[in-house]
């Protein structure tokens, strides 16, 4: 006798909002699927907390203003809900707001769990955001990151930046992140 296939209920992007809103962990809307956001090494955290600190310091004074992960990201253009590891938007937005809606640079620091949306799903609805002009994969294991930068409306170019004499630089916003800032005190600074 055949079984019967289980239905995936599929949500809604309020659906989601309103469900996660209950819950006392994070989680993610990523193409349809609800993940749930994992811890991170101290390593990613201190990466994640260095890029945003060289990003807050640089866009001082600017319309930029930079995010760090407990910040959702529901961008206009696709139904995802995302906290990027680190956001830059230069969208005017109400200081209560809960979600962003744009992101002009995102950053993800890779882990085990999160490699395949960041590679990924993740990248697919990111590309979709009409003002993100640089998304940047980060290694925590390496001194490298995968730089993507808006070419045009569908063609992005890619630079791997490795080493820690390396820089990255973030033209749309006037940055320029040095590796060796970037990975400082974590194990790879250390060697």
């Amino acid at each position: 006798m055949a079984q019967a296939k289980k239905q995936r209920r599929v949500y809604t992007r309020a659906e989601f909002l309103e469900w996660e809103s209950r819950q006392d962990e994070r989680w993610e809307f990523i193409a349809g699927r609800i993940k749930m956001m994992a811890g991170g090494s101290a390593d990613h955290k201190l990466i994640a907390g260095n890029i945003f600190a060289l990003l807050h310091a640089a866009l001082r004074g600017s319309s930029y203003r930079p995010f760090q992960q407990n910040m959702k990201l529901a961008p206009d253009a696709n139904d995802d809900v995302t906290y990027p590891d680190v956001f830059v938007t230069c969208r005017a937005f109400d200081g209560k707001a809960q979600t962003l809606a744009s992101a002009t640079v995102i950053v993800e620091v890779l882990s085990k769990s999160s490699r395949d949306d960041d590679y990924g799903d993740k990248w697919e609805g990111y590309q979709a955001i009409p003002d993100l002009r640089h998304y940047l994969i980060v290694s925590q294991d390496e001194p490298t990151v995968l730089l993507y930068s808006r070419a045009g409306e569908d063609e992005w170019r890619f630079r791997r930046v490795e080493g820690l004499a390396a820089t990255v630089e973030l033209t749309a916003v006037g940055v320029a992140l040095p590796l060796n800032e970037v990975f400082e005190g974590t194990m790879v600074a250390r060697g």
